[in-house]
């Protein structure tokens, strides 16, 4: 290992060289030029990002433009129209015999995380018919300029959860291996479990007012079916764990001598499938954990950048909605570990 360090090290020190011979000799080159041109011309690039599910009444489409300017491109992105087309676009959806045109709308509940655009109101497009076919096809047109982006994306299938079974009550336990069986969706590559946990929050001597609350847990976000056929039985690793460190991490302690105290009422399965095209797209931009920084670049957008996917869940054809009785495992863990956190519970 110590000889490899060297290695590297040593040749990094001769790109380190290089790089500044080269850098000494284009500033002789072009020491009688005062300007520096850093920005190319600018270019039209349309920028779409959708994630299309038929279980949706409505499906957004997010649709801006690259920026370019003099300054800090920081600085661009909080402006609302460096990133956004002067006139709204045409922007239609087609599927089987189906044909509309999607309207826009402003949301105003972005939120900041650690995103450099601007916030929290974004345009959007969005359309309410209801998916039922498997191909959607988009086309983006510019009324403008005539241009013309297009893209397409096969729907996913159903997912089908085998166990939990329906009806049974929840037990998710520290330490212990949660079982999950499910049948890969039809065009599903990707597969994410979030686990909802419900739990009431009472006030005041003899409980006089009551808070329906709920958490997520996010179980696992890169199980991969080996086919897009829908067959295929996956059986993933769920660690019961996570559930109680999330609530250790989300939910804020209370004092034994306060009046507020906390019930755990139940958990629903959530199970959501994406597509090959976002596996992929998920792969390629996630953090490099080389030494290799530059990372390829993915799109399915034609004539512009971006991703035009889908995703489905189970919430409508498998649902897996769980209780938590009093004094059952589940409960008498929460219990115990809460009393430890002073989680309420």
């Amino acid at each position: 290992m110590y000889s490899l360090f060297i290695l590297i090290m040593t040749a990094f020190m001769r790109l380190f060289k290089f790089c500044f011979f080269l850098l000494f000799l284009f500033s002789i080159i072009t020491s009688c030029n005062n300007k520096l041109e850093v920005n190319a011309p600018w270019k039209d690039i349309t920028v779409v990002y959708a994630l299309l599910n038929q279980n949706q009444d409505t499906n957004y489409i997010k649709i801006t433009k690259a920026f370019l300017g003099e300054g800090n491109a920081l600085d661009f992105a909080k402006i609302a129209d460096s990133s956004n087309y002067p006139e709204k676009l045409d922007v239609k959806i087609d599927f089987g015999s189906n044909s509309v045109m999607c309207d826009t709308i402003t949301i105003h509940n972005k939120q900041v995380g650690d995103d450099i655009f601007y916030y929290p109101s974004q345009l959007v497009y969005y359309f309410t018919k209801k998916l039922d076919t498997n191909m959607v096809k988009l086309t983006i047109t510019d009324p403008t300029t005539g241009k013309q982006v297009t893209s397409q994306t096969k729907l996913i299938g159903k997912i089908k959860i085998a166990t939990p079974r329906f009806g049974t009550q929840a037990d998710i336990r520290p330490g212990m291996q949660v079982p999950l069986e499910f049948t890969s969706a039809l065009y599903g590559r990707r597969y994410q479990l979030t686990i909802r946990f419900y739990y009431d929050e009472y006030f005041g001597i003899g409980h006089s007012d009551t808070l329906h609350k709920s958490l997520d847990w996010i179980a696992f976000d890169d199980v991969t079916s080996s086919t897009l056929e829908g067959t295929e039985t996956v059986k993933p690793f769920v660690s019961g764990t996570g559930l109680y460190s999330t609530m250790r991490n989300e939910l804020s302690k209370i004092s034994p001598s306060s009046d507020t105290t906390r019930l755990a009422t139940a958990v629903d399965y959530y199970i959501f499938a994406g597509s090959d095209d976002l596996n992929t797209y998920m792969n390629v931009t996630a953090p490099s954990n080389s030494i290799v920084q530059e990372r390829p670049s993915f799109t399915n957008i034609v004539n512009g950048i971006g991703l035009f996917s889908s995703t489905n869940d189970n919430r409508i054809d498998s649902p897996r909605h769980l209780s938590i009785k009093s004094g059952s495992p589940m409960a008498d863990s929460i219990k115990a570990y809460s009393s430890r956190y002073f989680l309420g519970f």
